[in-house]
Parts: C-alpha cells; sequence; structure tokens
C-alpha cells in the first residue's frame, strides 16, 4: 500500500506526543490513518522509491541506508499491507502497520494485562517501556514485505514530522540492530518450523508451565543496549524463553487453534511464539495432535 499525501488541518493528539500540523504543510496518511506532515514545500523534501524485483529485495537498500544512520520516515507497501516508521539518526522513534495490531492501542489491548510483564521491567515508566516493546515488534514481523517481489520501499527526508506517540532517540531500538535480529528470527523460525513439525497440528495444554526458577535454565546476560526493551530482544540469546511468555502462549493453546495460527496471531511475534510453543513441547506443557477430520455426508441416491 502507498502512502498518499493531502491537505489535513489537525491530526487526533496522542498520550505521549502528538504535533499539530500547520498551514503550508500537507499530512501523509497510510490506510487512512494521518502519520505524518511534511513540507508543502516539495524543494525541502526529499523522496526515494525502490521496488522490489525477482532476487533484488528493496529490503537491501533499506539495510544500505541504515548504515548511515538516517533521519525521516520509511514506508513499505506490497498489496493492501502496509508499514511505516519514524526514524531520528537510524533509531526507529515509532511505527504503524495496516495488518492487524498494527497500532499501539490494538497491540496492547490484545494482550492479557499479566502479559505486559513480557516486556515492562520493574522500576521503569511501563507506557515508554511497552511503546519501544510495541515498535521493536510492529517493524519485525512487517520487514518481510520488503522481500517480496513488486514491494514498495519510500523514503522520506527532509522537512518532515511524525504525528503521534514516539520515543526519545535515547530510548529507541536502532534500524540497523532490528534488521539483524529480523534476519536471525527469519531464519529461526525455518528451524522451529522443522523441530515442531506439522504447523497445521492442533496445541492444546497440559500442565502450566510455572516450575520453580531453578528448573529453568537462566537467561544469558546480552552486553547491549538492545535488550533494554525486555526479554523480546534477547529471546535468541537464552537457552529458554521467559516463563511470563511460556505462560502467555500457553493459555493461546486452546485445543482448537494449529500451530501455524498461534504464531500468525500472536501479540509476541511468530518467532517468540514458536520458540515458547517448543519449549512447552520439550517440558510436557503442551500436546499437539492432528486436527479432526470433518465427516462430509454420504451422498443419497433418489
Amino acid at each position: 500500500m502507498a502512502p498518499t499525501a493531502h491537505k489535513h488541518e489537525a491530526a487526533a493528539p496522542s498520550h505521549l506526543r502528538a504535533v499539530e500540523p500547520t498551514s503550508g504543510r500537507r499530512v501523509i496518511t497510510l490506510g487512512g490513518r494521518a502519520l505524518a506532515s511534511v513540507s508543502a514545500d516539495r524543494s525541502r523534501v526529499n523522496v526515494v522509491r525502490a521496488t522490489s524485483a525477482e532476487g533484488l529485495p528493496a529490503i537491501d537498500v533499506l539495510a544500505g541506508l541504515a548504515a548511515r544512520d538516517p533521519t525521516g520516515l520509511i514506508f513499505i507497501g506490497h498489496g493492501s499491507r502496509g508499514l511505516a516508521f519514524a526514524l531520528d539518526h537510524g533509531r526507529i522513534t515509532s511505527a504503524y502497520g495496516t495488518e492487524p495490531r498494527g497500532s499501539m492501542s490494538s497491540w496492547s489491548a490484545a494482550a492479557a494485562p499479566g502479559d505486559a510483564k513480557v516486556w515492562v521491567k520493574d522500576g521503569r515508566e511501563a507506557s515508554l517501556d511497552l511503546l519501544g516493546a510495541f515498535i521493536q515488534r510492529c517493524v519485525l514481523e512487517r520487514l518481510s514485505f520488503a522481500t517480496e517481489t513488486g514491494s514498495i520501499l519510500t523514503v522520506v527526508r527532509g522537512d518532515v514530522c511524525w504525528l503521534g506517540a514516539s520515543l526519545s532517540r535515547d530510548r529507541a531500538p536502532s534500524l540497523q540492530h532490528v534488521l539483524m535480529e529480523h534476519a536471525r528470527e527469519t531464519d529461526e523460525v525455518s528451524r522451529l518450523k522443522a523441530r515442531l513439525g506439522q504447523s497445521t497440528w492442533i496445541a492444546s495444554r497440559g500442565t502450566p508451565p510455572d516450575g520453580p526458577a531453578s528448573a529453568r535454565p537462566a537467561l544469558r546476560a546480552v552486553p547491549n543496549d538492545e535488550t533494554s526493551f525486555g526479554d523480546l530482544a534477547a529471546l535468541g540469546d537464552t537457552d529458554s524463553s521467559p516463563l511470563a511468555l511460556l505462560s502467555a502462549v500457553w493459555r493461546m493453546c486452546d485445543g482448537s487453534t494449529t500451530v501455524d495460527e498461534l504464531a500468525s496471531q500472536s501479540v509476541f511475534g511468530r518467532s517468540p511464539t514458536m520458540r515458547a510453543l517448543w519449549e512447552l513441547k520439550t517440558r510436557g506443557n503442551v500436546e499437539f495432535s492432528a486436527p479432526a477430520k470433518v465427516q462430509t455426508p454420504a451422498a443419497q441416491i433418489m
């Protein structure tokens, strides 16, 4: 989905930060939602577009751009699906996706209140911590759009301003880190699919994963600031998933949803959810079974 620009009088205020567009500016929208204002003077705005071709994905252009620590707006669209995020010197300060749970409000509302501890650490500002986790997960889950043939990458730089909630640069994840994490998660999902077996099998709950902490391998500390948004960024560097995540995924196993559906629908992301499912399976907390065959009524001969 390509972004469009048109005149707009005001943007809805945000509980963290909102910027009201003034006269002489245009508003960029994606999926009908106003995301950013840009100068109406075209000499003050630079727009670059790249289209993914077979064997030449637009994500390669994004990777090259990330090395320059850019400031501006990034839009990635493929068909009706879209992703937009703001950059401040290479740091992703806000994001929005057109898919389900692509906004901060819909994403956080989809998680049970107790699941917030998967991302939020004690003693920190919960709203900003959760926003940081959403930004990283929103972009990670949608970067694959830029690998699909026909997808369009749009970079807008210059006199631009994101409308809505955003993080300060010192709290935001870097684009380079998120790109590397996306590559790691893509590889991990392939391995986990092979381990889990049939992705169309149904996951059912067994005993809850609430054993003593001593029975679980400890998280290995990762000495870089990219793990500041809780355990999500560190999942690839641990032998086990955090207990809060295991418990949340365990509750999702309702005996009627397939493994692939769980991974696709989870607010925690495909890779963390599949990693949690694998650990729950090895611990005996969930069981996988083939879906019941639908009986087709025999045709009656009149």
